[in-house]
């Protein structure tokens, strides 16, 4: 439709109504980039790049539409109109909290394309003041309802966990409640005096996934008819934000959390899962999409508790009374910053060496310390981006340590460093996150965002190893989710959907159970899996490579639970970043 203005009875130009559609196609596109693909490919390289390049993308078309292809405002009203528009974002930006970004990018950036795009589409009836006024405003407070937001994180689908930036977070919250409590026993109660040495009993979980890194339990039997006999609560409490998992020896139970500005190992007993002692030192890791804390595990050894904290402290701890022993900064020693999510490496011992691993290049990749006095022995492998920890190997008789990062995996002998094999896989600018996974002469390598798994034949043929692929498979791809094995079956998760894998072959053999991205444990004994999924829900899961079967269901947790669960004499032990809790499990007779 055309416009006449009459100026002192003289008719002007006649002036072209708003184009809209190309708007329309920007703003649903925009949108269709980050919620699409959220539904219909979690978890993959191609939601990421929707969700981060989508909405930028549409903001630099939207820009370009007003300036070019709107037809209806002056040239002075474009530029104008372009300039309001991306002072307002990046006023925003500039005013709101650390953690919204993210949000802003992905969902603020379509949300106010398209609450702009609605206002022209609807007031087509409205004068043209009017019409380009109330989109100003709209622009500047769709723009800053944004600065009123945090983000307190993401799931493993990258779904936004937004609240009020004025509002306390459960962080807070616990901050608060221990700084007005002392909740911790008195040491002379346990078992364990002080001075004395704490030792490894049978059953006891010493490191991160088990004794072999696998989170394989053996000697637990457990009764599955737990409607007539279900478990019971031992304890719940609050925990500060980290996904640190538990080690576990007697009475102590030992993992990490943040506490405001202290980076915190953590020492509860296991029958109140009070507070025994905490180490605390004045640090903290945050960033956006999985929040505060700590990512590694502690690790116990005669006596010792090992910790790696997420801005690079190693400690060595007295287990018994938490007395800090010696401390390194494994990012200072490997001439290496905290990468995008923290230092996880959770350390490995191996005879009188300490193993973690800091990421600082060819020859640095990983190092290792004396566990007595941490004192440097060497530096070696290769990568710069591994969220997963050294894992320990015997392949053809040789007892070796293997790491898996962005560039493949590699093994070394674990008392010199000295490189064995390695084999190649590279993920450009990516990571990986799960353990290695050893059947015989076979590694399993698990990649997350969309990539898949792959099995490497590893052989010593005289003095020369050979590690060659096998097969590559999509039909599984964990992320940060450890898989186990099961008569030659893997069992874990093709993204956030629990599935079983042939690892002969690679071939799914089923893909059901939405327990987003959640983590497993092998009772070997029966073989039965025991899953704790993204929400907080345990599910336990017939090891059945016909078909999904579902055995048990129940709640055991609030809020999103990444973190591994651990099973030592038929307790079960949970946590995410807000809570805790202990469950006596029933037992088969």
């Amino acid at each position: 439709m055309s416009e006449v203005a009459d100026v002192g009875g003289a008719k002007t130009e006649p002036m072209r109504s708003l184009r809209i559609w190309p708007a329309m196609v920007i703003a649903i596109g925009s949108l269709c980039a980050v919620f699409l693909t959220t539904a219909l490919v979690p978890g993959t390289m191609t939601q990421f790049i929707g969700m981060m390049f989508g909405p930028i993308v549409g903001l630099a078309l939207f820009c370009l539409w007003w300036l070019f292809a709107s037809v209806r405002p002056n040239l002075r009203e474009r530029i104008l109109g372009v300039v309001l528009f991306l002072a307002a974002g990046w006023a925003t930006h500039s005013l709101a909290h650390p953690s919204i970004t993210l949000g802003l990018l992905a969902y603020g950036v379509p949300m106010v394309i398209s609450l702009v795009t609605i206002w022209f589409l609807l007031s087509g009836s409205l004068s043209w003041p009017v019409r380009r006024t109330f989109a100003a405003i709209l622009s500047i407070l769709g723009w800053g309802f944004w600065s009123l937001l945090r983000l307190n994180g993401v799931d493993g689908a990258i779904q936004a966990d937004l609240a009020w930036r004025w509002s306390s977070s459960r962080e807070d919250t616990y901050v608060r409640s221990m700084a007005a409590s002392h909740k911790a026993l008195p040491l002379p109660d346990k078992a364990v005096e002080i001075g004395a040495t704490l030792t490894l009993q049978s059953g006891d979980w010493s490191e991160f996934r088990g004794p072999q890194r696998d989170s394989r339990i053996e000697g637990v039997n457990l009764a599955v008819d737990w409607k007539s006999n279900p478990p019971k609560e031992i304890w719940r409490r609050e925990i500060g934000p980290g996904w640190s998992s538990f080690a576990i020896v007697g009475d102590r139970v030992y993992t990490q959390e943040q506490r405001g500005e202290d980076e915190v190992v953590l020492c509860l007993d296991a029958v109140s899962g009070k507070d025994l002692w905490t180490h605390a030192d004045k640090t903290r890791f945050w960033e956006s999409m999985a929040g505060a804390g700590p990512r590694a595990t502690p690790t116990f050894h005669e006596g010792k508790i090992y910790a790696t904290g997420a801005t690079g402290k190693l400690n060595c701890l007295d287990a018994a009374e938490g007395t800090a022993l010696w401390t390194r900064d494994v990012g200072v020693d490997a001439d290496a910053k905290p990468p995008q999510w923290g230092f996880a490496s959770s350390p490995l011992i191996v005879g009188d060496l300490v193993l973690v691993y800091a990421g600082g290049g060819p020859g640095k990749g990983l190092l290792a310390y004396r566990a007595e006095t941490g004192e440097p022995v060497w530096k070696g492998g290769s990568g710069k981006h591994s969220y997963s920890s050294p894992q320990r190997a015997n392949i053809d008789g040789v007892e070796q340590v293997l790491m898996l990062t962005e560039l493949g995996v590699f093994s070394v002998n674990p008392l010199s460093g000295e490189l064995l094999w390695e084999h190649a896989w590279p993920v450009e600018e990516m990571n990986r996150s799960v353990q290695p996974n050893i059947a015989g002469n076979v590694v399993f390598l698990g990649t997350g965002i969309g990539i898949g798994t792959r099995a490497v034949a590893v052989k010593l043929d005289g003095t020369t190893w050979t590690a060659n692929e096998q097969w590559t498979s999509k039909e599984m791809k964990p992320y940060f989710n450890d898989f186990v094995i099961v008569d030659n079956h893997a069992y874990g998760f093709d993204g956030n959907i629990f599935c079983c894998v042939d690892i002969t072959s690679g071939k799914r053999q089923w893909k059901r159970g939405r327990y987003g991205n959640g983590q497993v444990l092998l009772l070997a004994d029966q073989k039965l899996l025991l899953i704790i999924s993204e929400t907080g829900e345990l599910v336990i899961l017939a090891a059945n490579p016909t078909r999904h079967e579902e055995l048990i269901q129940m709640s055991v947790l609030e809020g999103k639970t990444w973190n591994h669960p651990v099973i030592v004499r038929e307790r079960l032990y949970v946590r995410n970043s807000e809570q805790a809790a202990c469950f006596q499990l029933p037992v088969s007779h």
